[in-house]
């Protein structure tokens, strides 16, 4: 059995006449205007607040750390490394030796927080799938150790491309924007001023001496 209400809704949105129409609108009332603008101004200032001193200090730290990383920065205790068979170029040979690197880098806990959640959210494409480490392979070549190399340098490359910080405000800059700012108060409080001395010869005008 239909409830009465869905039945009524059916029979509202299969007529055309004006008064179904009005009462098909009243079932399909939009969002308030007012929460769709809190939350746009909530998105805005989210994206176009500047970071804390704090929070500089850490983008700093990060940048810093991709700036000096190299292979040699990953722990040797958590590379798991093994050679395989390759079907890379490299005629009948390639078949016959092992020479395709394959390397799995257990853990997370040597980049930064930073770093990490950029990675993270952005799916970098050498995350396993668990999140939880790196899977790497290369077998351009016909050597172990050439691949190897090539296989982490690629790698580091890739961190260093998929992971972007704003730039820091420059000095100059942030002395011209407080100047505008102080700038923008002082005329502000000038106007404030005027008005309330307006105000107040309003009011002198008004009052009656009884002398």
């Amino acid at each position: 059995m239909i409830p009465r209400r869905i039945a009524s809704l059916s029979s509202a949105t299969s007529c055309s006449s004006p008064g179904n129409r009005i009462a098909l609108r009243s079932f399909l009332r939009p969002i308030p205007s007012s929460l769709q603008t809190t939350r746009l101004t909530h998105s805005n200032h989210h994206h176009s607040s500047n970071p804390t001193p704090e929070e500089q200090l850490k983008i700093d730290s990060a940048q810093e750390w991709l700036d000096q990383l190299t292979p040699a920065v990953i722990p040797k205790s958590i590379l798991d490394v093994k050679f395989i068979r390759s079907s890379g170029p490299g005629g009948q040979k390639v078949n016959k030796t092992s020479s395709k690197a394959m390397i799995h880098i257990n853990g997370l806990g040597w980049i930064p927080d930073l770093v990490k959640s950029h990675l993270l959210q952005n799916n970098f494409r050498y995350l396993n799938k668990f999140q939880s480490g790196f899977t790497l392979a290369d077998d351009t070549t016909r050597s172990r150790e050439d691949n190897l190399s090539k296989c982490l340098e690629k790698f580091i490359q890739e961190i260093k491309q998929s992971v972007k910080f704003r730039s820091k405000i420059k000095e100059e800059d942030l002395e011209k924007w407080k100047n505008v700012r102080k700038k923008t108060n002082e005329e502000r409080l000038k106007e404030k001023h005027k008005k309330s001395d307006k105000k107040a010869s309003r009011r002198d005008n008004k009052k009656v001496d009884y002398y």
